[in-house]
């Protein structure tokens, strides 16, 4: 079946050579800028919109921004996640001035040793802190912050990253919740993933921290709806805690939009997936690009989305199940094994309500 109704494109590029303990991305995969300049020309001309999902942004992904365009206006990804090996050229400085984009950098915690759990290297805290500033002083007018992983080793550590945050004047601070997904079952022990009390304390500790910062606190999308924990952010317009739209606009009927009104293409083998979380795993395939088309065989996440396993939960209106990768690899942490209908475990409005 050819996707004639999928508008929204996103090209995951698994190019980050860091390998980071927590990363739930394919593993490291080199490919030719050249060629996803292709695969981008070749689906614009069919009428799709493509983003490119680049884990580790190099000249090269910036050239290939030019060309999706996706920071033309604010409804791209809203920032460039960036490593300490950023270093665009002049030309590309002045670029990304005219860009509505912002940058955001990972820091997993507020000591060397804390953030290398994830990182796997103490000396990463000091690079990313200064790339942090270089971009500062490269790039004064845009939005630049932080992101933390959260996991049950730095619950204890949320407030003082929000006073680094404070300390270096962020544009904002952004807070991500550890999956079993990716890499991370296999780097990492059991005792780093979140219980129900874990969840719940970081968001409490998240919430507080935003009630004096003086910068926005944000919250991923894997959480599932978070509205009646923080405000909707304004730092970046288009994020939206009561639905997803970090790939494509949210739809009002799921949070997860998922292989609805986007799919994922994976620049190094072509297969196609509902959502870039979901690239690492070939069970959770859809289909492939074959002959320069999108062609989808195997549409399990709309029987899955579709009749959502958490439903009757009293809170399922406002929820709609949250994120799908969440849940699934949440299976893999329960089960030992992939189950696409597993109900929604690491829902906030589950898990912090009385």
């Amino acid at each position: 079946m050819v996707a004639k109704d999928i508008k929204n494109v996103t090209i995951v590029n698994p190019s980050c050579k860091y390998s980071c303990n927590h990363c739930g991305y394919p593993s490291y995969s080199k490919v030719n800028s050249e060629n996803i300049k292709n695969f981008i020309k070749i689906l614009q001309d069919s009428g799709k919109t493509v983003k490119l999902y680049d884990m580790d942004i190099t000249t090269d992904s910036l050239d290939l921004f030019q060309l999706t365009g996706q920071y033309d206006n604010p409804k791209g990804f809203g920032w460039m996640n960036v490593t300490e090996s950023f270093n665009p050229t002049d030309e590309q400085l002045s670029q990304l001035e005219k860009m509505t984009v912002g940058f955001c950098l990972s820091l997993h915690g507020s000591t060397p040793e804390i953030n290398s759990i994830l990182t796997g290297s103490t000396k990463r805290h000091e690079q990313i802190l200064k790339k942090y500033n270089q971009l500062r002083n490269l790039l004064p007018d845009k939005p630049i912050g932080l992101a933390m992983v959260i996991h049950s080793e730095n619950i204890h550590n949320i407030q003082d990253m929000a006073q680094i945050g404070k300390d270096m004047n962020v544009s904002f601070l952004e807070f991500i919740n550890i999956l079993y997904a990716g890499s991370a079952p296999h780097k990492l022990g059991k005792e780093h993933f979140l219980s129900k009390n874990d969840l719940k304390n970081a968001l409490m500790e998240i919430k507080k921290a935003s009630e004096y910062s003086f910068f926005e606190i944000l919250l991923d999308s894997t959480w599932g709806p978070t509205d009646h924990i923080l405000a909707p952010p304004t730092i970046i317009p288009e994020a939206n805690y009561r639905n997803c739209s970090m790939f494509a606009p949210a739809l009002q009927d799921k949070f997860c939009n998922a292989g609805y009104n986007h799919v994922v293409i994976r620049a190094d083998n072509l297969s196609i997936f509902p959502c870039p979380g979901m690239s690492f795993y070939e069970e959770l395939k859809i289909g492939e690009l074959i002959e320069n088309k999108i062609k989808i065989d195997n549409e399990w996440h709309k029987q899955v989305i579709s009749s959502e396993p958490c439903n009757p939960c009293e809170d399922y209106e406002n929820c709609k199940g949250g994120c799908r990768i969440s849940a699934i690899t949440e299976g893999i942490r329960k089960f030992g094994q992939i189950k696409k209908d597993i109900g929604q475990y690491n829902c906030a409005k589950y898990v912090t309500r009385k």
